[in-house]
């Protein structure tokens, strides 16, 4: 379902020019096309029950919207933009995570809404559909690497200063804490302090064992900084 560059190139033009078009536009234009596009595939979406099933066929469809992200991108309007949204929003659910990182920026910086049928703000989606999956992965394998320190820094930064339920940013900070402690010795004090945050944000965020691990590794290391932070208190 790959768009042809001649295809690709007049969606990335379209999408650029359309950030900048008044409300009274002549019928039929390349967005009224784009949606009619994401409504037939969210039809077809709809008719499929496996969540694997409906990834994959994200990673199938997406190739036909990239023209019109790379035009939103470029012209950098901060328009609303449904279309442009649910193909982030694609991308996470179909492991693309990193195509979905200038998107998810984007959205953001821009304050733009998602969907109706989203009924979460933006940041909060973007951490919880990325870390989700990621989590399971590292609770089935315990040395898995789902996703690099550096995506999940990344992520980090650019939803910092957004509001969310502790729970969700909690999941953020885990996971960056379960990555970085497969990560070289000066790096797992910073794990460790990732661990913790996550705990204070959510007792039940299930670290209380990598805490306790990573506290050990780091005392018998010789090339680690030593461990400067405080045991959490007790719960009254």
């Amino acid at each position: 379902m790959a768009l042809t560059p001649a295809q690709r190139h007049l969606q990335r033009h379209a999408a650029m020019a359309q950030g900048k078009k008044q409300e009274a536009d002549p019928a039929l234009t390349e967005w009224e096309r784009m949606r009619h596009r994401l409504n037939q595939d969210k039809r077809h979406l709809k008719g499929i029950q496996s969540t694997e099933r409906k990834a994959e066929l994200k990673r199938q469809l997406l190739p036909g919207y990239a023209g019109w992200i790379e035009g939103v991108l470029a012209a950098d309007t901060g328009r609303p933009d449904d279309v442009f949204v649910t193909c982030m929003i694609w991308c996470i659910d179909a492991g693309l995570i990193e195509a979905a990182l200038p998107m998810a920026e984007y959205v953001l910086r821009h304050h733009l809404p998602l969907p109706d049928e989203y009924q979460r703000t933006p940041a909060a989606l973007i951490v919880e559909e990325i870390c989700n999956p990621a989590l399971l992965v590292i609770k089935l394998d315990d040395k898995a690497h789902p996703l690099p320190a550096a995506m999940l820094l990344r992520v980090e930064a650019m939803t910092q200063d957004e509001d969310m339920p502790d729970q969700v940013r909690a999941k953020l900070c885990k996971l960056l804490g379960l990555t970085l402690r497969h990560d070289e010795p000066q790096h797992w004090p910073q794990a460790l302090d990732y661990l913790l945050r996550a705990m204070s944000l959510n007792d039940g965020a299930g670290v209380k064992r990598d805490i306790e691990e990573l506290r050990r590794k780091i005392a018998r290391s010789p090339v680690a900084p030593p461990d400067t932070t405080q045991e959490p208190p007790a719960e009254e």
